[in-house]
């Protein structure tokens, strides 16, 4: 099991390590705020830390990738032979571009017209840009998304969003 350990990214293992480290100081930490004020990090820091052993427990547990290439084959988006020319580079620079953009806008919009209308044309907006074929489906989820996000940060956080102003 030692040996699988060493063979996996030694990188991404201090990184997770480290997450892991700070998250449980944040739940330890965050028992010393108030009530109201102390529950969000705590949950914030208790999910971060599950998916952080979660993955810990993936890279022990997963045997080595007998065939590593080392070429290193960029093809992130599946074994279709058209796809096989976009590099991680690309899709990062392009995609992480319009992503960044699109978060600052949301960032913009979320004032003036509410998080609610704002996060559903920001969900709608990227799943169409990152491909989504579905349309019904894409605008379905992102209402129901926006809708749960807003519950969840309004009703059992107690922090306020904001709403439309008009």
């Amino acid at each position: 099991m030692v040996r699988r350990l060493w063979q996996t990214d030694k990188l991404s293992l201090a990184i997770l390590i480290a997450v892991s480290i700070m998250c449980i100081y944040a739940i330890v930490e965050a028992g010393t705020f108030p009530v109201e004020a102390g529950r969000l990090p705590r949950v914030i820091a208790a999910v971060t830390l599950v998916f952080c052993v979660l993955m810990l427990g993936k890279m022990f547990l997963s045997p080595a990738a007998e065939n590593d290439d080392a070429a290193g084959d960029n093809n992130v988006c599946g074994d279709n032979e058209e796809d096989s020319n976009i590099s991680l580079k690309d899709l990062f620079i392009n995609k992480g571009s319009a992503l960044l953009l699109g978060v600052v806008v949301f960032t913009l919009l979320m004032e003036y017209i509410g998080f609610i209308i704002t996060s559903v044309l920001f969900m709608v907006a990227m799943g169409l840009y990152l491909g989504q074929k579905k349309k019904v489906f894409n605008l379905v989820y992102a209402i129901v998304c926006s809708l749960l996000l807003y519950w969840i940060f309004a009703d059992l956080f107690s922090i306020p969003l904001p709403e439309i102003i008009f």
